[in-house]
């Protein structure tokens, strides 16, 4: 059944990348108003029900600002990626303190300026990773996706009545045990199920094609 977003209005961070593109996408088919954002919006074309709006995630003014500006948000989803991927001998110094600004510190400002500006019945996505559970050669990666993981447990708690979610995809483009290559539409699909779901609250989704115990 098509979801019915027509009375939403959807912040998406990180709108420019893969996952949050397919958000933005999904959230227009259904009928929301929204705003994505990204660094820079000088060559981002509009479309209808759609707006551009530049954010640094790091600038803990910045997320409540522009929420302020806004108005009527409903619902925001964080979907900024971070490519730092190695294992913390290998990282270098400057990637492992871009990958806890981005992820995880920019998660903390969006869910401190989600308490002041959401409605009772807005909710709040955030975006980990599957080595949160099933760490491979990438310590960071997974010290900052379980961060988020209990980020969003606790504001769940602390935030009630809004929703907080977590979606923790494993990484696009592999098929586990099956034959689909996941792709940024089917992280897409699961954020947009914890955004409508009103039963769902506190829960990590983890999405994979079965490759995990």
């Amino acid at each position: 059944m098509p979801i019915d977003l027509s009375t939403r209005h959807v912040l998406v961070i990180g709108g420019s990348g893969a996952i949050g593109g397919a958000v933005v996408d999904l959230a227009l088919e259904g009928g929301a108003r929204v705003t994505a954002t990204s660094r820079s919006v000088d060559d981002r074309a509009g479309r209808e029900r759609l707006a551009w709006r530049a954010l640094d995630v790091t600038d803990h003014g910045a997320i409540g600002d522009l929420l302020t500006d806004l108005g009527d948000a409903t619902d925001i989803v964080v979907a900024g990626a971070h490519r730092a991927f190695a294992s913390l001998v290998d990282m270098d110094p400057d990637d492992l303190v871009s990958l806890v600004d981005t992820k995880l510190w920019g998660s903390f400002h969006v869910g401190r300026a989600a308490a002041q500006h959401l409605p009772d019945d807005g909710t709040l996505t955030f975006i980990s990773g599957l080595l949160a559970s099933y760490p491979d050669a990438a310590s960071p990666v997974a010290a900052v996706s379980a961060a988020v993981d209990a980020l969003g447990r606790g504001l769940a708690v602390e935030l009630a009545p809004i929703r907080v979610n977590v979606v923790s995809p494993e990484a696009l483009g592999t098929s586990g045990r099956g034959s689909h290559e996941g792709q940024p539409v089917d992280v897409a699909q699961a954020i947009l199920s914890a955004v409508t779901n009103p039963w769902m609250s506190g829960t990590i989704i983890e999405i994979h094609g079965a490759a995990k115990p």
